[in-house]
């Protein structure tokens, strides 16, 4: 829904864009790209998934050389993935941008199976047996091997569990599904249909199953390949644990993150504008994170701790500034300070010290809070006859900031920005880390009330982190 409010959004600014010669408009953010992103994966699913659907089929017609070969194993797996999307109407599961992947994941698993029973059963037909004793056996053999790749992959992709990302759980469960119904209709639907075309008319089988041509095929590379393995073995061990320790060698430096630019396709036109946006207006953000602080912050430890965050934060590495110099960070104590300056008599009214600009008691803390939440905090100016109901603006500025509930303040957030180029370039895993690192330094004590830090950057930490240790419970 939010990708097609954005589009409506674009699409009009493009009119106007297109409208005024005199100036030029672009549009960038988060969903500007995602959107962009998301209009060429569906380009590229167009060719991606009519390509791999020709692909099986030119594979499956050149192993096998009749129709039938080709249209059974599809169907089968055309069964399956209806059985898999019913299945996930019963649980529930949205399709999402994971499920997109289920498709090419299931058929090229899948058509696997098809693969392996055909061609035992032609294996049998070669030795003189029936279609009935060829599918009998098939599928004692052939089908026992097959359940135990069935059985393996399935406890795979059911490791996804292990992730306490809901997405990846229920990806992982339809993974293990889907490949569940295809290892059904390979078992049970592909010998039905196969004895049902060849009871009648059994098929004659040349004994050279697969090939390209005679001089070239698959069985001679295979049967030339085991020959020179039985012949090196050792010289082949020697060169895999070679080859191996080289890797190692390699895999111990392999750096862990991500890079932003490697998440989007090259020359992407909102991407590129984020960049002059931060060149433009280095002191603009879009990223907002805060420090949540619950319990009873109307308090002169709570107000101080605020104070002493503030401090904190200046020499934090992302941290956006003004022009100025000072950073980008709101609080009710910043609302404070800006009522003093405005207004010098708060000083004294509300018993407030000079040098910390805090009230030295709780019950004036309370008061000026009281003060703030209920009083204007600006000048309405010109405005005030403009036609514009400004009851509810009064103490918006402060109501961004503090929380009140039944005349108890019971939490106050500390706003802070970040730098407009913050994840723009490098390791964004090392940013982020470095980001909640700082940030969680930056939180001392605020009396009796407690404090989280968190964010989208927060919860993007968290998410990779938790990633990276699942996947070690996982496996």
């Amino acid at each position: 829904e939010m990708l097609r409010i954005n589009n409506n959004i674009i699409e009009i600014l493009d009119e106007f864009d297109r409208t005024f010669d005199s100036i030029s408009l672009g549009v960038t953010g988060d969903l500007v790209i995602s959107s962009q992103i998301d209009e060429l994966s569906s380009e590229a699913n167009i060719i991606l998934g009519p390509g791999m659907f020709l692909m099986i089929v030119l594979i499956l017609f050149i192993s096998f050389r009749r129709g039938s070969y080709v249209v059974l194993p599809l169907l089968a797996l055309m069964i399956a993935m209806i059985w898999l999307f019913g299945t996930m109407v019963l649980l529930g599961i949205a399709f999402n941008v994971m499920a997109v992947a289920l498709i090419p994941l299931i058929m090229g698993l899948g058509v696997d199976y098809s693969v392996h029973f055909f061609h035992n059963y032609r294996a049998e037909l070669t030795k003189g047996k029936t279609p009935a004793e060829a599918i009998k056996r098939s599928v004692k053999d052939i089908g026992t091997a097959m359940f135990l790749a069935w059985i393996t992959t399935a406890i795979a992709f059911m490791s996804f569990l292990t992730s306490n990302m809901i997405p990846i759980r229920q990806f992982g469960i339809l993974l293990a599904v889907g490949i569940t119904y295809t290892f059904i209709t390979a078992i049970i639907f592909l010998p039905s249909a196969r004895y049902l075309l060849d009871r009648r008319k059994p098929p004659k089988i040349k004994i050279k199953l697969t090939g390209f041509t005679s001089k070239l095929s698959l069985s001679e590379v295979m049967g030339k390949t085991s020959s020179l393995v039985i012949s090196h073995q050792k010289k082949i061990l020697a060169i895999m644990v070679l080859a191996t320790i080289i890797f190692a060698i390699g895999a111990s430096q392999l750096e862990r993150g991500f890079d932003t630019d490697q998440f989007v396709p090259a020359d992407n036109p909102a991407m590129e504008l984020f960049d002059t946006m931060a060149e433009y207006f280095p002191f603009a953000s879009e990223y907002q994170e805060y420090i949540l602080i619950e319990g009873d912050v109307a308090t002169v430890e709570a107000l101080q701790g605020i104070a002493q965050t503030h401090k904190n934060i200046q020499d934090d590495t992302f941290v956006g500034r003004k022009k100025d110099g000072t950073v980008k960070v709101t609080s009710i104590y910043s609302e404070i300070e800006l009522a003093i300056k405005n207004n010098q008599s708060l000083i004294e009214k509300f018993n407030i010290d000079e040098k910390t600009n805090i009230p030295k008691t709780d019950k004036d803390v309370k008061e000026l809070f009281d003060y703030l939440y209920e009083g204007e905090t600006f000048d309405i100016g010109d405005i005030e006859n403009s036609g514009i109901d400004m009851a509810d603006f009064g103490n918006a500025q402060i109501g961004m900031v503090l929380y009140r509930n039944n005349s108890r303040y019971t939490a106050t957030v500390i706003r802070y920005y970040l730098d407009a180029s913050f994840q723009l370039e490098g390791n964004v895993q090392d940013d982020l880390e470095i980001l909640s690192k700082e940030i969680n330094e930056d939180t001392v004590t605020y009396g009796d009330a407690t404090a989280i830090a968190t964010g989208m950057s927060q919860i993007q930490f968290n998410n990779t982190s938790n990633l990276t240790s699942s996947q070690f419970t996982s496996t």
